[in-house]
């Protein structure tokens, strides 16, 4: 009987009727306004999926204030200055800013959208792995792109 019980009550807690409860009582005790509960309980709902987007959002402040190490990591060669813009604005820029906007609106969509592009990054990947490009360094490459859109996307499965 207690067994069943336990189940029950971790359950209700892994439920969305359970992170609301978990987050509103943390909001109480830290004296958080009604907003960002409410905003924490989003959070809480998508949790998988933020966990993608800070993943994207940490790739591209990385790309941002690490350019060259990015150049490297990618396997791309900048040309000048612009070189290093491109790297900072399209690795860095892009990715920072679409996860910044799906963490602060929580909208399954922009979860999607973030999710479809890694996931669309990892296809296009796994053709040129056919097409002759088959490397370790690819390989893991697919399942890093395909992990990180699954995990935007898991929005979908809660």
């Amino acid at each position: 009987m207690q067994t069943i019980k336990a189940v029950t009550s971790l359950t209700a807690f892994l439920t969305n009727a359970g992170s609301r409860k978990l987050t509103r009582y943390f909001a109480r005790y830290f004296r958080l306004p009604r907003t960002l509960c409410d905003k924490g309980i989003q959070v809480m709902e998508n949790l998988i999926s933020n966990i993608g987007a800070i993943i994207s959002l940490a790739l591209g402040v990385m790309a941002i204030i690490w350019p060259k190490k990015t150049e490297s990591f990618v396997s791309v060669q900048s040309i000048g200055k612009e070189g290093l813009s491109e790297i900072r604005s399209t690795y860095g820029g892009f990715f920072a800013g679409l996860a910044i906007y799906a963490m602060v609106v929580q909208t399954p969509e922009v979860f999607i959208a973030l999710g479809i592009g890694w996931l669309g990054a990892a296809l296009v990947r796994t053709a040129t792995l056919i097409f002759g490009s088959l490397t370790k360094k690819n390989v893991a490459a697919v399942f890093f792109e395909a992990i990180i859109g699954t995990l935007c996307i898991s929005v979908v499965f809660t």
